[in-house]
């Protein structure tokens, strides 16, 4: 019979639009006022919209005002801001984007954190790696100008933005997820580096003894790389006596074939086969990988670092990695905002100012590996 009458007025000339067309045109309202309708506006993409509405990274202010005046036009505003109006109490996040395979299984643990936790909300803003000092300013000024209960920071290791977060830690509680070793009453939660070096030298003893010629391979340098690596020497030094320290190479964060290739090229040109063993102590252990597969000495040469293993699967089968410590950075992110949460409820801190978060230790499958 519905459909009968619907024929009829269409015969007749009339509009008509059944329940499902009228939901249809309510979504595709609904999105009309969303961020695609911001984008258009703007004339930019959907990514310059979120980044924008979001003060993740930098931009053209004039690209950020037209989206901003947009939003204002279309009465379009963030469900998450909505939240943060309600919120009893905001987190600030300012963190690396990259690499993606650490730092958004941070951000996954902080976000799975701030939902449990519900009258909190959080704002997250984001600039693109360590060595991005200019986006991490950018990113601390916003949290300035907000003004958050608390901040969670991953402060890149550059002297403007230790100044900067001098400045926010006078203003704020602020929660780290590295170690500064500038300012060591920042609450720390993370990996504990010392232990992560002393652990990665006990494994790895086996692999320096039947090559001990060692280069160091790292990228920038980072306090927490550094307290690694004094591990590591150190308790190497104890196991391995003959350890010979050949020289290192700045892999900076370059994680390209055409990383792979110079570093295959400065290797070969410095060390030539008087190497048996890499050590990793801030880089990409794939790129050093793949270097030595063009040096044709993936069976010659050990590597040693603190990655990913599931990233490493295939050169740990093959056993040209020995072992890698590996950061839960699902955990870490996770527990980071819980005790920023416990920090702003209490106003307590572990004594120590310090929460450690276990690392695993994986090692490689190479016929005859020591552990």
């Amino acid at each position: 019979m519905a459909d009968m009458l619907e024929s009829s007025l269409l015969r007749h000339g009339f509009s008509v639009e059944t329940v499902a067309g009228v939901e249809g045109r309510m979504d595709r309202e609904r999105k009309e006022r969303g961020i695609d309708a911001v984008s258009r506006l703007a004339n930019v993409s959907k990514a310059t919209v979120s980044k924008a509405m979001n003060n993740c990274g930098s931009m053209e202010q004039g690209v950020k005002n037209a989206v901003l005046e947009a939003a204002r036009k279309l009465q379009y505003e963030p469900a998450r801001k909505e939240r943060l109006r309600r919120a009893e109490a905001v987190i600030g996040v300012v963190m690396p984007a990259k690499p993606k395979y650490f730092w958004g299984e941070v951000i996954r643990g902080v976000r799975a954190a701030d939902r449990e936790a519900g009258d909190v909300g959080m704002v997250l803003s984001l600039f693109s790696d360590l060595s991005s000092e200019r986006d991490a300013l950018y990113c601390m000024d916003y949290m300035e100008d907000l003004r958050p209960d608390m901040l969670i920071v991953v402060p890149p290791p550059f002297f403007s933005v230790q100044e900067r977060l001098r400045g926010l830690t006078e203003k704020l509680p602020v929660v780290s997820l590295v170690e500064t070793g500038a300012f060591p009453e920042l609450f720390y939660v993370g990996a504990n580096y010392y232990k992560d070096g002393m652990r990665l030298a006990r494994a790895g003893a086996g692999a320096v003894r039947r090559g001990p010629g060692i280069v160091h391979v790292h990228g920038l340098d980072m306090p927490m790389a550094r307290t690694r690596d004094e591990s590591f020497r150190r308790e190497l030094g104890s196991l391995v006596p003959e350890a010979r320290w050949l020289g290192s190479v700045d892999m900076g964060l370059l994680a390209s074939t055409v990383a792979a290739a110079q570093l295959a090229r400065t290797l070969s040109e410095r060390f030539g086969s008087a190497f048996g063993t890499v050590y990793v102590s801030q880089g990409d252990v794939p790129q050093v990988c793949l270097a030595l597969q063009k040096m044709r000495r993936l069976s010659s040469v050990a590597v040693l670092g603190y990655e990913n293993p599931e990233k490493n699967a295939a050169y740990l089968e093959n056993g040209t990695i020995a072992a890698l410590v590996e950061q839960d950075a699902y955990r870490q992110g996770y527990l980071c905002m819980r005790a920023a949460l416990d920090y702003w409820r209490t106003g307590a801190l572990p004594e120590n100012r310090r929460l450690f978060v276990p690392s695993a230790l994986v090692t490689g499958s190479r016929p005859g590996r020591e552990g």
